[in-house]
């Protein structure tokens, strides 16, 4: 399932939102703060400019899904009162690890694993 991902404008006092989702050209994609369309656009390329029925404040949780609230929906973003780089996941290339005599160890993630066996969560 393709997701909508809100990936710019939520910042306070916007009024466009930008939208990623792998889905054909020409389809549907919302944005909402709750139960409330705050509005909508179409897909070209994967990317939507969304323009907001009223500007967005600080604190708002809003979310973009596609043809309707709440389908394929990505995940929630909280608009903060300046501009913060909206991403996903991102693996760690390196780690730091307290001792037990309370010293910090940094280590790449690949040694990491050399000597644990495993992959920090």
């Amino acid at each position: 399932m393709n997701r909508a991902d809100i990936i710019s404008g939520a910042v306070s006092g916007s009024v466009t939102t930008g939208i990623r989702c792998n889905e054909a050209d020409g389809t549907i994609v919302v944005v909402s703060r709750g139960i409330w369309q705050l509005g909508t656009a179409t897909l070209a390329g994967g990317i939507a400019t969304v323009s907001l029925s009223q500007p967005l404040a600080t604190g708002d949780v809003i979310q973009a899904s596609v043809d309707e609230i709440g389908n394929q929906a990505g995940i929630p973003v909280v608009v903060t009162e300046s501009e913060v780089e909206v991403t996903g996941w991102r693996t760690a290339t390196e780690v730091e690890i307290r001792q037990s005599d309370g010293s910090l160890l940094a280590m790449p993630v690949d040694l990491f694993f050399d000597n644990y066996g495993y992959l920090p969560a």
